[in-house]
């Protein structure tokens, strides 16, 4: 029989059925079967690894062995958004953990994994801050248990809540740090999320080129090490830079390649595949295509999406078509219909701790505001956009809504007695929003 430690090796280097084939000789022995949640979480199949997970903690009587069961439960039911039981399972991991002695091998492991698994959570329930203190606990039990090749997992999500809190110096660091780590080593999967989560930031930043670099070294790696989600999420990312590029023929050859997964992902994955085609539709010349788009984005809206800046995606897209609307009908409930929309982005952000993205939705609502005709609400959300950011000390987001507030000052003063304030068109058209809710991102200008 193979080591665990052998049995590691493959599932690090993405021999999936290889090491399930193994494993499957050793139904009785709990500490291996341990590893196939490791691998259902790694493929994406995380009702497997959730039914998995439950037969080790209802069998077992290793204390460890239960322990990491219960972190693979938590994290597989972090993806699916079901969070029902997860205090209790943290409870019980207390509980378990307290019988661990702190001379026992396996305690930097367990307790790196434990406050690695709480971060997870903590930050897809939004609370950054305290998602990043969890990871930094988490390197530290890292650290001394050599653990490589977790810290190298714990460094990406810190960069990826950096990126959340609009931090994109800071994110850049930690990705890179991450990838120079892990080229080291012969880990494809974890290669994958550093490379894929490098493309979004330099997507963000609108290196355009950088992130199709970075994208055609992941999928280099998905020819050998096929994963559906990678593969999805990175499609979606090449729609939406070729759309940018203006190239919809490369666009539509990609979402072409993504609608091939429709019958063969999950609900999470499917939204990117829907997604996708939104895109597509909305972009297009002829009005009638571009109709269609509504339904999929109103769909996508109101859907129960986990990942935060999809939902965004769909919301800003959204309210780019109502836009249009209201330019042909100049009917000004549409405006209020938008107004809801980003007040609930907004609520979203809050509840995630997402600085760029609070900072994101009151610079629209701002906007909003200002074609509604109401300035000093405009300049009001301004006002509290450039407070937060001076609160949590985020100089490149201060310097953003200073921007913007200085633009909306500008264009006030500029009005002669308020004459051409009066017709919303002129609000609408000197408000920029169109222009704004087209950007990759809201620092886009600054980086």
């Amino acid at each position: 029989m193979l080591s665990i430690d052998d049995l590691n090796e493959l599932i690090n280097k993405s021999k999936f059925n290889q090491a399930l084939d193994i494993i499957e000789m050793y139904s009785d022995n709990y500490e291996v079967l341990l590893l196939k949640s490791k691998i259902y979480l790694r493929k994406g199949e995380y009702i497997k690894a959730i039914k998995n997970a439950e037969l080790i903690i209802s069998k077992t009587d290793n204390i460890s062995t239960k322990i990491f069961s219960i972190f693979h439960k938590l994290n597989a039911s972090m993806v699916l958004g079901l969070y029902e039981e997860t205090d209790s399972l943290f409870e019980l991991a207390d509980k378990l953990i307290e019988k661990i002695d702190h001379s026992d091998i396996l305690y930097n492991e367990i307790k790196a994994n434990y406050y690695f698994t709480k971060g997870n959570i903590t930050g897809e329930r939004g609370q950054l801050a305290l998602a990043i203190e969890y990871h930094n606990k988490a390197s530290g039990f890292a650290i001394d248990g050599g653990l490589n090749s977790l810290y190298t997992s714990i460094l990406s999500n810190i960069a990826f809540y950096y990126t959340l809190k609009g931090e994109l110096d800071q994110a850049s660091l930690y990705f890179e740090k991450t990838l120079e780590m892990l080229r080291e080593v012969n880990e494809p999967y974890k290669s994958m999320m550093a490379l894929t989560n490098l493309s979004r930031l330099n997507f963000q930043r609108n290196n355009l080129d950088k992130a199709l670099e970075y994208i055609a070294e992941t999928m280099e790696l998905l020819e050998e090490n096929p994963l559906n989600f990678s593969i999805i999420e990175n499609l979606l990312l090449l729609i939406r830079i070729y759309i940018l590029k203006g190239d919809m023929n490369k666009a539509k050859k990609y979402n072409a390649e993504l609608k091939k997964y429709k019958n063969t992902v999950n609900k999470r994955e499917i939204h990117y595949i829907y997604m996708g085609e939104a895109l597509i539709l909305k972009n297009d010349k002829r009005l009638k295509i571009k109709l269609k788009s509504y339904s999929l984005l109103k769909f996508l809206i109101e859907e129960n999406i986990v990942d935060i800046d999809l939902s965004f995606l769909a919301m800003k897209n959204y309210s780019e078509l109502l836009l249009d609307e209201f330019r042909s009908s100049n009917d000004e409930e549409i405006i209020n219909e938008i107004v809801k929309i980003i007040y609930r982005m907004y609520d979203m952000a809050i509840a995630q701790d997402s600085y760029i993205n609070i900072i994101d939705s009151l610079m629209i609502l701002s906007k909003t505001r200002f074609i509604q005709g109401e300035l000093e609400k405009s300049i009001d959300l301004l006002e509290e956009a450039i407070q937060i950011s001076i609160d949590n000390g985020l100089i490149t987001l201060q310097l953003v809504a200073e921007a913007e507030f200085d633009n909306l000052k500008g264009i006030i003063s500029r009005w002669n007695k308020n004459v051409e304030i009066s017709d919303v068109m002129c609000r609408l058209e000197q408000s920029e929003i169109i222009n704004y809710l087209k950007k990759v991102s809201i620092m886009k200008d600054l980086v």
